[in-house]
């Protein structure tokens, strides 16, 4: 039993790391791009803490 809850721990912490590589991803290869700093849904400027809460994805 405790095997299958940690293969779905793991599953879930693999989702989570892959979830924030892809925003990190994103983020990258956006950096010279005119639109890095704005949000891709409303198109305004993003605050630095906003940029902080990426660390607690």
């Amino acid at each position: 039993m405790n095997s299958i809850n940690n293969k779905s721990f793991n599953a879930a912490a693999l989702q989570k790391a892959k979830n924030k590589l892809k925003v990190l991803d994103l983020a990258f290869q956006n950096r010279y791009d005119t639109t890095f700093g704005k949000c891709i849904q409303c198109g305004n400027h993003i605050v630095y803490t906003a940029y902080n809460a990426l660390n607690n994805l």
